[in-house]
């Protein structure tokens, strides 16, 4: 199922890219367990060549709702993965297992703070100091800070005065149909400038 996943990603940014949003970057969650396929590096690769796109059009969003097997196979995959040119970025960042010692293991582009974070920015002073330490955390790594479930204008505004440098949620969107996508970025078109999740 996590390859089919990532082939049709593969596919639908192909298509996307002749509709002439190459700009756009396609993320695909992963999960911990597919960092056990051995096999993954290979089946990307080759599907990023079958559909004519580059690695950097596509990010692996590795999930940390469970933890990474800590082997010699998962860390010989991920140094795999990043060989092939594709972004990583670590999911649901903060409410996981190890977020600090994953990043210690491997390179990441973007660090997602975890929507039970984010959600209560305006409300819970822990929370804002949660995301303030992650966002520096970020900056001195030099990777992106995605705020999840990004719900209102205000919302928006604190986590980017923290820090936050990519929103993702209602405020935006709703999840949508690949067959909506382009009615949606012909619609937003100065807004249509980053990734976006399947």
């Amino acid at each position: 199922m996590g390859r089919w996943v990532i082939k049709q990603a593969c596919a639908c940014k192909a298509r996307w890219n002749t509709s002439g949003y190459k700009a756009l970057t396609i993320a695909v969650n992963i999960s911990p367990i597919q960092l056990t396929d051995k096999d993954l590096p290979f089946y990307l690769t080759k599907y990023i060549n079958e559909y004519g796109i580059t690695a950097d059009e596509i990010e692996l969003e590795i999930t940390e709702s469970s933890e990474i097997p800590d082997t010699n196979l998962t860390d010989i995959i991920l140094q795999q993965l990043v060989d092939t040119g594709v972004n990583l970025a670590m999911d649901d960042f903060g409410m996981g297992y190890s977020s600090l010692l994953y990043m210690r293991r491997f390179p990441v582009d973007a660090i997602k703070i975890d929507g039970s974070i984010t959600r209560d920015v305006l409300l819970n002073d822990t929370n804002a100091d949660i995301i303030r330490t992650i966002c520096s955390l970020g900056q001195a790594q030099k990777v992106h800070v995605v705020a999840e479930y990004v719900e209102t204008k205000e919302q928006l505004e604190a986590l980017s005065e923290m820090g936050c440098d990519i929103f993702q949620g209602y405020f935006y969107s709703p999840p949508i149909a690949e067959s909506d996508c382009l009615n949606y970025f012909k619609l937003h078109n100065g807004l249509v400038q980053g990734k976006l999740s399947i």
